[in-house]
């Protein structure tokens, strides 16, 4: 029970220096940063919210607390979920709009092709 009270403190010390160090390399600020990293993966948000409503739903914790949570954590999969879908879209877009084939000069001129037998 000492040890893992001693070792918290010093696990969140660490996991705070490593995001300062790592994240000197970017040019956006440390909000930025954290809720893009944080919102990249919906997939995982919405994972922590299916176990904070397992948690939620385990005799003898309170429900409460939890359930806010999910709401919480659930609304921000929500969003990263619809943005990154909205982000597929425009990538589709824009390959779309550089896929177009080369036109062809002749398309341009009225002059009838000639042909040589």
């Amino acid at each position: 029970g000492d040890g893992l009270v001693s070792q918290i403190p010093a696990l969140i010390t660490s996991i705070s220096a490593g995001i300062i160090v790592t994240r000197s390399t970017s040019e956006d600020n440390l909000g930025a940063d954290l809720s893009r990293e944080l919102t990249s993966k919906p997939r995982a948000i919405m994972v922590a919210t299916g176990v904070l409503v397992a948690f939620a739903l385990v005799p003898g914790l309170p429900p409460t607390p939890f359930l806010i949570l999910a709401a919480a954590s659930g609304f921000v999969a929500f969003t990263a979920q619809r943005q990154a879908t909205v982000e597929e879209e425009e990538a589709e877009a824009a390959a779309e709009e550089q896929e177009q084939p080369e036109e062809k000069v002749e398309d341009y001129l009225h002059v009838d092709p000639l042909e040589i037998q």
